[in-house]
């Protein structure tokens, strides 16, 4: 407007107030009332659905006698289902009084309500080392879980606002998986083969170590899944040892795999290791190692442990054994 000399003419204009003012048309109570209806009814609404929820839920976990992942799915999915239900009528009557066909809201309740679900298995499964109560750690979940719930079902659920499974997609799509920042190179078992085969000459030697795939938490229904990092070590600093035999045995003492087939050495001070995957649950809480290995003499022998480790949520857990020479 300036840039086109068009001249600014300021122009006061009266405010007038009926009766002067004296009445507001606000009323307290009633509009009160409308304006926090949706959020206080949908807290209502969310609260009886909750207590619903982990009333199945603790009922199932204290009657259920299963493996701990097993017992939160059943535990977990029960309690949805029925809570589920009665929080989607609930919502839809009263808490949002949406107008759309029931078969629409349900297809949008439903794809809520298995994300919900298993975001809720995810968390409480992860949560779970805390030495915190069961039905507390999901309580704290679902209470994490309400609040992103009832923005999802105002504007999704009982509207057409699709906005935010976009939001969702780029999300997901931005969180990739994590990359591993120290690459190992693992152990080529076949370069380290001998020409010897016969070591009646040599001391010989047969050493026992002790491995856990899991380990117990709580009670024996609760178990925490470790990975097991076996170190193989050469101790000597000028002499060669040589491993026969590295065989793994579950708990009841059955001989489940053979990681070494033909007679391998290990260099002055060289280490080599046995990496058993967490998923790996075969060997069980009494797994153990026994390595046949041959010297040029009883000094020095080999040095055998193992390090447990397994990381749930922000708590981690990790020890180590060491292993002990038989003498038959």
């Amino acid at each position: 407007v300036a840039n086109c000399d068009i001249d600014i003419i300021e122009t006061t204009i009266e405010t007038v107030y009926h009766d002067h003012n004296n009445h507001s048309h606000f009323r307290p109570i009633v509009d009160s009332y409308r304006i926090y209806k949706r959020p206080f009814s949908f807290a209502i609404s969310s609260i009886l659905s909750a207590l619903l929820d982990l009333t199945v839920f603790t009922i199932f976990t204290t009657i259920l006698n299963k493996e701990f992942a097993t017992l939160v799915l059943i535990a977990t999915i029960s309690a949805r289902v029925v809570s589920g239900l009665f929080n989607s009528t609930i919502n839809k009557l009263w808490s949002f009084e949406s107008n759309d066909s029931l078969k629409k809201t349900f297809f949008k309740y439903f794809l809520l309500y298995i994300t919900q679900l298993s975001l809720s298995i995810l968390l409480v499964i992860l949560l779970s080392s805390l030495p915190i109560h069961l039905t507390i750690i999901k309580l704290v979940v679902d209470i994490c879980l309400f609040v992103g719930s009832y923005f999802i079902q105002k504007n999704w659920v009982f509207r057409k606002i699709f906005e935010l499974l976009v939001i969702a997609l780029i999300i997901g799509a931005c969180s990739g998986k994590e990359t591993d920042k120290y690459p190992v190179k693992k152990t080529d078992w076949e370069s380290k083969q001998t020409d010897i085969e016969i070591f009646d000459d040599y001391f010989n030697g047969k050493t026992y170590l002790p491995v856990y795939s899991h380990i117990y938490h709580i009670h024996e229904h609760r178990t925490f899944d470790l990975t097991i990092t076996v170190s193989i070590r050469n101790i000597s600093l000028a002499h060669p040892v040589y491993l026969l035999k590295a065989d793994y045995y579950n708990t009841i003492g059955e001989n489940i795999r053979q990681y070494i087939k033909e007679p391998i050495y290990l260099k002055p001070l060289e280490t080599i290791e046995i990496i058993i995957d967490e998923q790996d649950i075969e060997g069980g809480s009494g797994a153990n190692f026994v390595f046949d290995w041959a010297k040029l003499n009883d000094k020095n022998p080999p040095l055998f442990e193992a390090v447990m480790i397994s990381t749930h949520g922000q708590q981690g857990l990790s020890f180590t054994t060491r292993g002990v020479q038989i003498i038959e």
